[in-house]
Parts: C-alpha cells; structure tokens; sequence
C-alpha cells in the first residue's frame, strides 16, 4: 500500500511511465514477488479519491502488471488509454451525492470505459452500503454531507471489491 510521496497527494498530473508515484510500487511488487509473496498474474490497484485515480494511472501505465482495479470516489486519470491491449478491469464505487467529485462526472468516465469496450463494473452508493439508483441534483446533495460521503469509505463493501479482484488475473504470455 504505497502512500503518495507529496503532502498534497500522488503526482496523477504527471503521465510519464517514470513518475516516482509508479515506480515506487514497481519496486515494492518486485521485491515482495522476488521472495514469493506475491503471485505477479494478480497484482491488483485500488485507491479513493486521488488514490482512486492514482490506481487508474498505475494501470494505464502498466497494464502488463495489473489484472484489475477498484475505485471509490476517484476522477478518470488524465493519461488516456492508448495501448493496443484490453484496458484492465475497474469496479468504480462511487456516491450518489457527493460534492467534491460529482456522481455525474464518474459517469462520464464509466461510460467512456465502456464506449472503449472495457468491462466496467459500478456501484453508485447512498448514504450507507445500499446502491442508489440516480444521481442526486447538487442542490439535493447539500454541500457538507456531500463532502462527508466523499470522505467516507464504503463500509461492508469490502468484500464486494475483493470478489470482483478475485475473477481477474493476468494471463501467462504476452502483455494484453
């Protein structure tokens, strides 16, 4: 679980395959598979806000190394998939009323993945772990329960994202 090397959180602006917020996990994955640790064909990405985001960058920078992803309350990353391969699969968790990162602009991002044909599974969330079934209108939301469901991690849906980790893994042989 790599923590973002700046105060202000990960370097998401800077696309390059050698930010030091993507190669820092690099390293770690390394050296836990180089004593057997870990199984290098499920090597998963997930994160919340920022960190949500950060994950999706990871992945589009290294789809070679990352069988899925899983997300809540982050924005699309602003590198753009442009690998011949399939993107890796993303559970997006979001809320129906949140004002820092509109429910609306999650959505813009799902679909897009899914206008690219990349499987993506979402969760639109209420206020506790129940699924909503539209967004909420801004004036609806309010502005501070907004940000507290922004901030909020989605308790009890734990184990939602590890089911979905669990289908996924790399195949042996070229990267995809």
């Amino acid at each position: 679980a790599p923590q973002a090397r700046r105060s202000e959180g990960f370097g998401v602006d800077f696309t390059a395959r050698d930010n030091p917020d993507v190669v820092a996990p690099d390293h770690f994955v390394d050296e836990l598979a180089g004593r057997g640790l870990v199984d290098p064909a499920r090597v998963y990405a997930l994160g919340d806000s920022r960190g949500g985001t950060m994950a999706v960058l990871y992945a589009a920078l290294r789809p070679e190394r990352i069988a899925a992803v899983a997300t809540f309350a982050a924005e699309a990353a602003s590198v753009g998939w442009s690998c011949e391969g399939i993107e890796p699969p993303t559970l997006a968790l979001y809320r129906a009323c949140d004002s820092v990162l509109g429910c609306q602009a999650v959505e813009q991002w799902i679909e897009a993945r899914r206008r690219r044909g990349a499987l993506t599974r979402s969760m639109r969330l209420g206020p506790s772990k129940s699924e909503e079934p539209y967004c909420l209108p801004r004036a609806q939301c309010g502005q501070n329960q907004g940000k507290a469901n922004h901030q909020r991690w989605p308790d009890l849906r734990e184990e939602d994202i590890l089911a979905f980790f669990a289908r996924y893994s790399l195949e042996p042989g070229p990267p995809r």
